[in-house]
């Protein structure tokens, strides 16, 4: 299922430090396209492998790995998706 990615927070682990060799894990906030929000715990080192941030849309694929949902590039027939401005 596609979702847009709405916030990447540091998980909180109180008083207590996380295990010794223990990957580090993010609290990953999806919307799906009819608005449910999941939380979803995630290594922060693969969400930065995968270059996904707050605001892209990724893919959570059935062996829950997300995975960064290129933008299409120009609008309809391979035409730019807005106007082109030139400054001089």
């Amino acid at each position: 299922m596609t979702y847009v990615v709405k916030r990447i927070d540091e998980q909180m682990y109180g008083c207590e430090e996380p295990a010794p060799g223990a990957e580090a894990l993010v609290d990953v906030t999806l919307v799906a396209p009819d608005g449910v929000k999941r939380v979803l715990p995630y290594p922060d080192a693969a969400l930065a492998a995968a270059d996904i941030n707050e605001g892209d849309t990724a893919v959570l694929t059935a062996d829950g790995l997300l995975k960064k949902r290129k933008k299409k590039a120009g609008g309809k027939r391979g035409q730019p998706a807005g106007p082109l401005f030139f400054l001089f």
